[in-house]
């Protein structure tokens, strides 16, 4: 299997971006997306996995840089030093550092750095990274973890060195590295605004607490909820909560389990509702007032009292023989028409009148089980409603005086109570149309239904129906193609404050333009078919081994082809004609053994103005400059930020058709049109692969329109690191695929466009950021597909990704992940940087003079190899290069025995790759050999770039 790349310029004048290569951490997602470049970091591992021998190929490296380089860029040729501080209460002398990375010497797991010099509360750890020629980016990644013997403390994550970073700071029982010097003192008083316990179940809240602190009496631990998220911090612990519990400490957490990288923290269980505490009651029930007001709005008449819009719950308490049953395990449930003692105050307008401020029996209606007054459990009562409070998890002494405090990280329990299978989204039936959106910690949702794509007035308002975390509602089949909108009510952990959002459906199947509302259609209807789809079927499967892809950009296909009519250029329509040059160029690459078309991403994403007439143009004629002007480049970055152009990999809507490629984006033209695209690829016999990107999203938050996720569950559906800051590694706002509902959307959304969009394959932008076990289930969800049932056969889909490992998920710290060394036997393709780097030279953060296999070494080297190896060594590299490219060629197979250049015969795994087994597949199709794609320069730029400059390009008559 190879995969080649087409990328053509934009337009008259655009100078193509396929020769720029930024490091993925140094743009913004703001910034046009294709000066992003992400590569596999094989370094980051952690030091059980690391190797003490260095492959020849990297050797090579290190010794033509330190021979190239200024000498008085000294961090650049001998590497930079780091000091490290440890601050702890208590001894710190038996603590050592362990280190590993993108460090010098990396060290052993019970044989950490020693202390350069240490106080009586803190350590210093002099640290030698990597000189930065070898370093896997423009930063240092490394990691960092205090140990004493078997006991573990602060670090533990690899975290990125800037280049202008030379001392961080590791405080005891926190994770986080700081950047910045901290007051230990002032820290340990606590701060709301981060997040450093985790609710992980019913049962249980995990917190790394510093243990210095505690003293000789056992401490008392807390977990205090507000409804109106008034928490607030003071000297005497946390103040203004609606109520509290406290919560029992119990033994430290083991590894293993659903949150590995949280090993280590203390274990707080969470206590059963007290039944027959009234005061309890009182503080959690009444809370829900709100949505038993929502759920009894328009009810005329109930029980033996009558309302009109809304109540006033002053306090509630259960019937006198529920205490009872509930300490002898009668479930609540069971019993007869649950009833409570509350006391109303109704409305002006009310029948009849005697129910005004009258204390009384209320016969509570059978929506209210929605809000688990008597669910399951009676966890489940106190969790349904303190999970959408402010929360936070303070430690005081047994006399009450305050030591720590913190906010909650709650996605643990929320999947533990609130995991769902049913619809989400709108769905169209004869009987009418039925909107659901999981949002458990939402305090009300109301439903905005618009009459078209640029309305600011709704037509319809109607409070939502909360049941099991999801909030739903009923319309009727004239709302078929209208649009509508979310009006959430939420606390948010980011900003602190119950906050009222507007917001999208994350489900949205159509959209108008710009991803401002979502449209209701189905899948099934006319409006969102072109002519024949109904009879369209997909090509049959082939096997795996012999696919051929070629990478492509949908405006890239057309945008510069005079042949297309101008209103279709850059267009999905452009595809389906057949006299144009560019199809015409897809057939003949057909002819000669193409089988796939890998499309770069195609869902909604929000680097695109999708109206025409909101695109930035160049109004110059760029062909004025010289080709070896800066203008050119110039004008285009002037208006990168605006124009029509981007990679795509910012999405916002995953479900949804991108609509800047549509002939409309307002509206069901995006999914005709993107429909008529795929039939006439696959009428060219030609397969279709999309480009996926759930590893992160163009936005989190909630105040900008192109975040949906973060507005309707905050911080639910993005990777956390420990102290809850979002993790960035990927670019921006890392997702989370180990949350249940988070990797529910990734399957629901693959099953969408192959069931509904008839693709062929997918290729997942920085898999490994995803779990192993998310993309098992995208494999089995995939392979229950039938061409009977659901007229595909999903196991003929091709699955293939980025499986770099690096970042907060490096080596599994977050579970096991879909990195290259965990892919063996599991079906999935992975792209091979070891064949690309023997075909080119070098790695994609080495010098651009580094020759490889087919730029020069050894047959035409250039100055830099020469006066940076000898030809021996260069020779030498060569034959390395060779074996890595034999390899590759036998599908990369972890137990494929070959003879070596030095005559040694082993298997794949055993060669190496930096410090990993060069062959990591157990099956031919779980390796992707290719030279070149989209992140980097093409492979014929590279070839210019390392030529000898004894050589001229007229010589090749270019």
């Amino acid at each position: 299997m190879h995969l080649s790349c087409a990328r053509q310029r934009v337009g008259a004048g655009y100078p193509t971006c396929s020769t720029l290569l930024w490091h993925p951490c140094c743009a913004a997602s703001q910034l046009v997306s294709c000066t992003r470049a992400r590569i596999g970091r094989s370094l980051l591992t952690t030091p059980t996995r690391r190797s003490g021998s260095v492959s020849r190929q990297h050797k090579g490296i290190l010794a033509i840089a330190q021979s190239h380089l200024d000498a008085s860029t000294s961090d650049s040729v001998q590497g930079r030093v780091l000091t490290v501080h440890y601050h702890r209460r208590g001894d710190v002398k038996d603590w050592r550092l362990n280190t590993w990375g993108e460090v010098e010497n990396p060290t052993k797991e019970y044989d950490g750095l020693q202390p350069d010099r240490f106080t009586d509360s803190e350590a210093q750890f002099r640290l030698k990274l990597i000189p930065d020629h070898q370093k896997n980016g423009y930063s240092h990644w490394i990691g960092l973890q205090l140990r004493k013997g078997d006991q573990l403390d602060a670090g533990g994550e690899i975290v990125e060195i800037s280049t202008d970073t030379h001392e961080v700071w590791l405080v005891q029982g926190m994770k986080e590295v700081f950047m910045e010097k901290v007051d230990i003192n002032s820290m340990l008083t606590g701060d709301l605004t981060k997040s450093y316990a985790h609710w992980t179940d019913q049962h249980t809240v995990l917190w790394r607490i510093d243990e210095a602190l505690l003293g000789q009496d056992e401490p008392v631990f807390k977990l205090h909820y507000s409804r109106q998220g008034n928490l607030e911090l003071t000297g005497e612990g946390v103040t203004h909560a609606d109520g509290s519990y406290q919560l029992q400490a119990t033994t430290q957490h083991k590894p293993g389990g659903r949150f590995p990288h949280l090993a280590g923290c203390r274990m707080l269980v969470v206590p059963a509702l007290p039944y027959d505490e009234v005061g309890h009651f009182k503080n959690f029930l009444a809370l829900s007032c709100a949505a038993l007001a929502a759920q009894l709005q328009h009810q005329s008449q109930t029980g033996n009292l009558y309302f009109n819009y809304y109540i006033i719950m002053e306090y509630w308490i259960l019937p006198r023989d529920l205490p009872a049953a509930a300490k002898t395990g009668t479930n609540p449930s069971n019993m007869s028409a649950p009833q409570a003692l509350f006391r109303a105050e109704a409305v002006a307008g009310t029948q009849p009148a005697q129910a005004q401020s009258a204390p009384g029996i209320l016969t509570l209606p059978e929506q209210l089980a929605a809000i688990h007054l008597y669910g399951q459990t009676d966890r489940l009562l106190t969790a349904v409603l303190i999970l959408q409070c402010q929360l936070a998890v303070t430690m005081e002494t047994s006399g009450r005086h305050p030591l720590a405090a913190t906010g909650v990280q709650t996605p643990g329990i929320l999947d533990d109570l609130f995991f769902y299978d049913g619809l989400l989204g709108a769905h169209l039936g004869p009987q009418g149309v039925a909107i659901s959106l999981w949002a458990p910690t939402a305090q009300q949702v109301d439903l905005l239904v618009f009459d078209g794509p640029n309305d600011d007035q709704a037509f319809y308002e109607e409070h939502m129906t909360l049941h099991k975390g999801v909030w739903s509602h009923r319309g009727p089949t004239s709302w078929r193609g209208k649009y509508y909108q979310y009006r959430i009510t939420v606390f948010c952990p980011d900003s602190q404050q119950v906050e009222t959002l507007t917001t999208t459906d994350p489900y949205s199947l159509s959209l108008a333009a710009d991803g401002t509302h979502t449209q209701i259609v189905s899948m099934d209807d006319d409006m969102t078919m072109p002519e024949g789809w109904a009879l369209h079927t997909p090509l049959p499967a082939a096997p795996w081994t012999d696919i051929s892809i070629y990478e492509l950009h949908i405006r890239d296909f057309s945008m510069s082809d005079k042949t297309v009519p101008e209103e279709l250029r850059g267009k999905y329509q452009a595809f389906s004609l057949q006299d144009s040059a560019g199809v015409a160029h897809l057939r003949t690459l057909r002819s000669a053994g193409l089988t796939h078309v890998h499309l770069l991403p195609s869902y909604d994403y929000g680097s695109v103005p999708e109206r025409a007439q909101d695109q930035a143009t160049i109004k110059e004629d760029l062909s004025k400059h010289a080709i070896d002007s800066e203008e050119q480049q110039a004008a285009v970055l002037a208006i990168a930020d605006k124009d029509g152009f981007n990679w795509g990999y910012d999405p916002v809507h995953y479900m949804a058709p991108e609509g800047s490629y549509a002939s409309n984006p307002d509206g069901s033209a995006r999914v005709v049109e993107f429909r008529q695209m795929v039939q006439s690829l696959h009428g060219l016999g030609l397969k279709v692969v999309l480009d996926v990107v759930y590893n992160h999203t163009f936005a989190a938050g909630q105040h900008t329109r192109y975040s949906v996720l973060d507005k309707v569950v905050p911080g639910y559906y993005y990777r956390r690191m420990e102290n809850g800051d979002i993790c960035m590694s990927t670019c921006c706002n890392n997702t989370a695929s180990e949350h249940a509902m988070c990797e529910r959307l990734v399957i629901d959304d693959i099953v969408h466009w192959a069931k509904d969009y008839m693709v062929d394959g997918f290729r997942f932008d920085i898999m490994g950021h995803l779990m192993l076990s998310t993309m098992k289930k995208i494999q089995a969800a995939l392979a229950a597909l039938t061409l009977e049932a659901d007229g595909v056969d999903g196991k003929g889909l091709y699955i293939y990704g980025e499986a770099w490992d690096f970042g907060e998920v490096s080596s599994n710290q977050r579970g096991v992940n879909a990195s290259q060394v965990n892919l063996g036997g599991t079906g999935l393709g992975s792209f091979n940087d070891r064949f690309r780097d023997a075909v080119v030279g070098g790695s994609p953060f080495a010098s651009p003079l580094f020759q490889g296999w087919v730029t020069g070494l050894g047959t035409a080297s250039n100055q830099f190899m020469q006066e940076g190896m000898s030809e021996e060594a260069r020779r030498d590299l060569l034959m390395e290069y060779t074996d890595e490219l034999r390899l590759s060629m036998a599908a990369n197979l972890q137990d494929y025995h070959m003879q070596s250049f030095q005559g040694e015969v082993k298997a794949g795994r055993e060669y190496l790759y930096s410090s990993q087994p060069s062959a990591y597949a157990k099956q031919p199709w779980e390796t992707v050999n290719y030279a070149d794609c989209h992140d980097g320069q093409t492979l014929f730029d590279q070839v210019i770039s390392h030529k000898p400059e004894t050589i001229f390009l007229k010589e090749y008559d270019l």
